[in-house]
């Protein structure tokens, strides 16, 4: 059992199943990075690890959080209280997880995904031009919030 038990998660299961019942070329399924979504206002998002887990494996990391209050399309919308956490390996930079507490979240937590599962880190949002005003934005702002 892979958690988390949502439809996305057994829908994909389903066609691992499938795949494997018919003999079909399938490629071997990652499970650890798959995103968790809650649908409340606001939605609640997460992909990776939690700090204490990361703690208690004694991974070094570092954390860069950003509001949408300070995110001008967070602003048009009217989210005051939502955020997006990044946490990355204080090493590599590598990007280990993201948690979203904010509108469209569910939207959201696709993009530090493909990162992780991409393998990229802290300079892909650095060095990628997010569109303005977007809520996508707010990435970019907790990388540099990483950096200090």
């Amino acid at each position: 059992m892979t958690s988390p038990a949502l439809a996305s998660t057994s829908i994909e299961q389903g066609r691992v199943a499938v795949g494997a019942m018919f003999d079909l070329p399938f490629p071997q399924r990652d499970w650890k990075d798959v995103p968790a979504g809650i649908y409340t206002i606001p939605e609640a998002c997460a992909c990776g690890p939690t700090e204490e887990e990361l703690v208690a494996a004694k991974v070094p990391y570092v954390v860069g959080r950003s509001f949408l209050r300070h995110n001008a399309r967070g602003q048009i919308i009217g989210d005051t209280d939502g955020f997006v956490k990044l946490i990355f390996h204080r090493e590599t930079r590598a990007l280990l997880a993201t948690h979203l507490i904010c509108e469209r979240a569910t939207e959201l937590i696709h993009i530090g995904q493909a990162v992780i599962r991409l393998g990229g880190g802290i300079d892909y949002f650095i060095e990628t031009i997010m569109t303005y005003p977007s809520l996508s934005e707010a990435y970019k702002q907790a990388a540099y919030d990483a950096l200090s």
